[in-house]
């Protein structure tokens, strides 16, 4: 043993090895005994004076670095040195070793060893540098042309999970005051927990310092997330700041198991991802923002084509060249021309050539002042129909071309000149109305003077004596009486037509028994009946005492008017029938005569105004105003009922008239009195001689 440690000493010093930390070894192989020197028992990390065997290095190295001191056994055959790189633990920590050595005396193995641990640590720096390079590279290739978000935080997790033990990873992005966690569709089960949801505070307090930030779990906020990352053997969270243009637009975060932290060169290596990731984050939202600006354009571009192809109003755009560049379908069919003469012609000569003027000045006013609303222009369809058209008009932005949206108004302007035309009729039933109660009140005046002055000088006629001359004075006074009273019918017709025009004229209701009030008229008729041989004759069907709400004198004035009627329509010798009957709701009155009757021509308008001018050349076979029958109508009306004319089978004419029995009395309803309701009861006799004074 002495002579293997000396000639191990000798090859030492003599030209294998070289320095103090070195020491030297020998081994016999025939023998399998070994000696070692004290710097490589300390090396080895055994007590001085260990012996060196083959069993004594399996039990200090373990299975796996033992494995290659078997290689070598296997290899001394055939070679003659050897070099071999193993792991010994020393106080806990890992040391490289390097043994070389060589056969010696053909059973005789010599050499040295050495701690090679530093060399070996640089090494592995320089492999774990030149596989975080290539992993950059490899996921810069794959995410070089890559705008999907999703698919960057995918292949960014599987890059970091190559370099170090990741249990779960996440990249959180704020923007336009959102932050939110961006999960891929395609996660670990692991990644689908709510340890890292949106409400993930330290992701947050890194984009808003932009600082890393790094807990132990137990320091962990959230008592569920933190319990969840503890059952996942997580020992530390870090999250790293994502920056682009000055800001902190996202944040990386990683939960590891490694229990002394991440080493520096992982943290470089997470930085330099980080910076690669600012420009494919910013990238990526640009994207998104495209996108979605694109879809949301697409979709306002799509309803504003089916807007513009479903719109009942008319959408058209001019180009520059004043040509329809569009149309929509309604104003297609509105004009009614093919589609393809539309877009090739001016816009202009499809307007009206009175038009044609005003609408250059409005191209010119739009493309001056960039819109003009609520202008009208008139179009010619091409069947030669004329329509107006109110139209909004827009200039396009950045364009010379410009937008009219335009609705039909064509029924709008006939309503409009039809209601000017009616409000000039209007105005001049108006003048009219206002002109005949003037000139009724004008007459008023003059004629009731003359029936004063006429009733004074009878009165002194009568006093004066029976001779010649008074009655030829009492003629005179006759006529002029009963031509005052015709004048006077006249304007109280007038005036009384007037006012009805007007709603002027109203009921003065009072409970009146219906047999006696039309009983009272018929006796005030029968003197004028009488001096042309004619009989009145009146019957009713109805229980006396029978009483209804009504105008008396309005009443009067209908029946004194029917039956001046039919005694000018009467021949002498005829016959007048006055009949009264009643139902539940009314009463009706019949004035019935056996005259010439009314002319069928004439029937359908025997109560209108002035009706007797439609009879033409028809001489007219009595005095009468031709107010008379309309202004019945009216007053029948006004009492809730209906009037009617016919002509009887065997010859002259009926009247009739109901009255409503639903009219309730009580206090007179105000209003204009006529100048007949303002005459007294005992006054009847005037208002006969007023309504019968045309006979």
């Amino acid at each position: 043993m002495q002579d293997l440690g000396k000639e191990a000493e000798q090859c030492h010093s003599s030209k294998l090895f070289l320095g103090e930390d070195i020491g030297c070894w020998g081994y016999d192989l025939s023998s399998g005994t070994g000696w070692w020197s004290k710097e490589a028992q300390r090396l080895h990390g055994v007590a001085s004076g260990t012996p060196l065997s083959l069993q004594f290095i399996k039990m200090l190295l373990g299975a796996e670095e033992w494995q290659k001191f078997v290689d070598i056994d296997e290899q001394l055959e055939q070679i003659d040195r050897f070099c071999i790189q193993y792991r010994v633990k020393q106080e806990g920590q890992e040391r490289w070793l390097e043994a070389t050595g060589e056969r010696i005396d053909g059973e005789m193995l010599a050499g040295s060893v050495r701690d090679v641990t530093a060399a070996w640590n640089e090494q592995e720096q320089l492999r774990n540098r030149r596989l975080e390079f290539d992993l950059l590279n490899r996921y810069l290739e794959r995410t070089a042309n890559t705008v999907d978000l999703q698919e960057i935080v995918i292949d960014a997790q599987s890059t970091v999970r190559r370099i170090m033990d990741v249990l779960i990873f996440g990249i959180f992005v704020y923007s336009d005051g959102r932050f939110y966690r961006v999960i891929p569709d395609r996660v670990d089960e692991q990644d689908e927990a709510a340890a890292f949801s949106d409400e993930h505070p330290l992701a947050y307090r890194t984009v808003q310092t932009g600082k890393i930030v790094e807990v132990p779990i137990e320091e962990y906020p959230d008592l569920q997330v933190r319990e969840y990352l503890l059952h996942t053997k997580a020992r530390k969270i870090i999250c790293f700041p994502i920056r682009g243009d000055g800001r902190t637009i996202a944040a990386l975060s990683v939960a590891h198991s490694q229990n002394v932290g991440i080493t520096p060169e992982q943290c470089e290596f997470l930085r330099t991802l980080c910076r690669y990731l600012s420009a494919q984050i910013k990238n990526a939202m640009l994207f998104e923002q495209v996108k979605k600006e694109l879809k949301e354009r697409t979709r306002a571009e799509n309803d504003l084509n089916t807007i513009f192809d479903e719109s009942i109003d008319f959408i058209a755009t001019i180009g520059p060249e004043n040509k329809f560049c569009r149309i929509n379908a309604a104003f297609i069919k509105k004009l009614g021309y093919p589609k393809r003469i539309l877009l090739s012609r001016p816009f202009f000569e499809f307007i009206d050539p009175l038009d044609r003027e005003y609408a250059h000045y409005v191209l010119r006013q739009v493309r001056t002042c960039g819109a003009m609303r609520g202008f009208c222009h008139r179009y010619v369809c091409i069947d030669g129909q004329v329509i107006h058209l109110e139209i909004n008009a827009t200039l396009m932005r950045g364009e010379d071309s410009l937008v009219m949206i335009a609705r039909d108004i064509t029924n709008q302007k006939q309503i409009e000149a039809r209601n000017l035309e009616l409000e000039r009729s209007f105005a001049m039933e108006k003048l009219k109305s206002e002109f005949f109660a003037n000139l009724s009140h004008e007459f008023k005046t003059p004629i009731n003077i003359i029936l004063s002055s006429l009733q004074l000088l009878t009165m002194k006629l009568k006093r004066s004596g029976t001779g010649d001359w008074s009655e030829d004075y009492k003629k005179l006074c006759s006529y002029i009486e009963q031509n005052s009273y015709k004048l006077l019918r006249l304007t109280a017709n007038l005036v009384d037509s007037t006012r009805i025009d007007n709603s002027h004229l109203a009921l003065r209701l009072e409970r009146c028994e219906i047999i006696p009030a039309v009983q009272e008229s018929v006796a005030s008729a029968l003197p004028y009946a009488e001096t042309k041989g004619i009989t009145i004759s009146f019957a009713a069907s109805l229980q006396e005492g029978t009483s209804i709400d009504c105008d008396r004198d309005m009443v009067d004035r209908i029946l004194l008017n029917l039956l001046s009627n039919a005694i000018k329509n009467t021949p002498e010798g005829g016959k007048i029938q006055v009949l009264v009957s009643a139902s539940e709701k009314e009463i009706e009155v019949a004035v019935k005569d056996n005259g010439g009757g009314i002319p069928i021509e004439l029937l359908p308008y025997i109560f209108e105004r002035f009706c007797t001018t439609r009879l033409g050349g028809l001489v007219r076979r009595s005095d009468g105003g031709g107010l008379g029958l309309s202004i019945c109508k009216a007053l029948v009306e006004m009492h809730h009922g209906v009037i009617s004319a016919e002509n009887n089978p065997d010859g002259g004419a009926t009247f009739r008239f109901t009255l409503s029995r639903s009219l309730h009395g009580g206090e007179p309803v105000g209003g204009v009195a006529t100048l007949k309701q303002n005459l007294s009861r005992d006054n009847h006799l005037k208002r006969a001689q007023i309504e019968l004074s045309d006979l």
